[in-house]
């Protein structure tokens, strides 16, 4: 199907990425040509997969124009929107669990099929760890390896100015609209890595509001994008321990940084030795020398995914798994409502008094070690968390 069909058929309410890639798996679809099309594919799924809610008349016409109005909107803005079946889609990205059915890139849309490497962290890192991401991310850039991350403050940030000073290709991968910026402190970095024939990605049209839950989903494609993930510093808990689970799911090169024994502020990459202890790194990185090992392995592994590319087919329920956690939750506040987002399966959180969610520690990821725990609440049902006015003011919009 073509992008234009696919993105007509997100925004009607209710279907959402399971839904939309039954209805991509059925035999000899084709494209729609108005939104009464929509209703009989719709209707086709449901005939077969049964469960899938048939839209109304109105509903999809309202899906259509939005569809329509997206396109035009990303056009203006530069961003392009490819399919799967795009010769530009990311191969690495293809071979992960129910890759993204499109993908909506500002900039360099060829960055996304070299080799890279992610590199993430805490987004409050030491003084050391926020200079090793620079500095390591300049290495693997003077080796031609794109440095992929998440443009949060902190270790993304540092990674992604590292690259840019290497003068070298960068690619950071929101979980929103491309016309906002999350930090709205990173609109600049956003702007240069762009002007450096890098790219900003992400499988939300514009105008989709940041949700938690978005965050997680975008580790996956962090961690899908590259054949290595390199951990600068993290604690116990966070979301850089969801892009090690998703990396070591997606039979991707491990990294882990190690930090010297006389670091100040030892709490800071007590997740980097917890990886190290429990064996999970497939390289501890200690010596900048480590980066000719690091690329050595990544190709091996590059040779293998793509040797054994049918295998690798394994269902997003297995990557996400529910589990209830008694921790504290990472805020994200919610962006400004737009009228472009409303055909997603948002996730939103409201806390209650005996139970937060948050991020699962290294020691508690089921075995064997290449799983990784989503926590979510078992109860499907819709929770909206209610901020303050000063939580909305947090993106800006480009």
């Amino acid at each position: 199907m073509k992008p234009i069909s696919i993105l007509a058929l997100q925004q009607i309410p209710g279907v959402g990425s399971k839904t939309v890639e039954k209805i991509l798996s059925l035999p000899d679809i084709t494209d729609p040509i108005c939104h009464d099309d929509l209703i009989e594919i719709i209707k086709t799924a449901s005939a077969k997969f049964g469960k899938i809610n048939i839209p109304d008349i109105q509903a999809a016409k309202i899906a259509w124009d939005k569809a329509h109005e997206i396109l035009k909107l990303s056009e203006q803005q530069n961003i392009e929107i490819i399919s799967r079946e795009s010769s530009y889609y990311p191969e690495c990205l293809s071979l992960i669990s129910s890759p993204p059915v499109l993908l909506h890139v500002k900039g360099n849309i060829k960055a996304l099929n070299k080799n890279s490497i992610a590199i993430i962290g805490t987004r409050k890192p030491s003084d050391y760890g926020e200079t090793q991401a620079k500095k390591i991310a300049k290495l693997f850039a003077n080796e031609g390896y794109v440095v992929v991350s998440g443009l949060a403050q902190g270790v993304d940030s540092a990674a992604h100015m590292g690259a840019l000073e290497a003068n070298g290709l960068t690619v950071a991968v929101l979980a929103h609209g491309l016309d906002i910026i999350y930090p709205y402190t990173n609109k600049q970095l956003a702007d240069n890595i762009i002007k450096n024939n890098g790219a900003l990605i992400s499988e939300y049209p514009i105008g989709t509001k940041i949700f938690r839950s978005y965050f997680v989903e975008r580790d996956r494609i962090q961690s899908g994008l590259s054949l290595g993930v390199l951990v600068i510093e993290t604690g116990i808990k966070g979301g850089t321990m969801h892009t090690v689970g998703f990396c070591e799911k997606q039979k991707r090169i491990l990294i882990v940084m190690k930090h010297p024994p006389n670091l100040l502020d030892a709490t800071k990459p007590c997740g980097n030795t917890q990886l190290i202890t429990d064996n999970r790194a497939n390289i501890v990185f200690d010596a900048d020398d480590n980066v000719v090992m690091a690329k050595n392995l990544m190709q091996k592994t590059k040779d293998e995914l793509f040797m054994l590319k049918p295998s690798l087919q394994i269902s997003l329920s297995e990557e996400l798994q529910p589990l209830k956690l008694n921790t504290s939750e990472l805020i994200i506040a919610d962006m400004p409502p737009n009228q472009y987002n409303s055909g997603h399966e948002q996730q939103t959180i409201k806390k209650s008094k005996d139970e937060t969610f948050g991020f699962v520690t290294a020691n508690k990821l089921n075995s064997p070690p290449q799983s990784v725990v989503y926590a979510q609440h078992t109860n499907r049902k819709k929770r909206h968390r209610e901020i303050g006015e000063n939580q909305t003011k947090i993106g800006v919009y480009i």
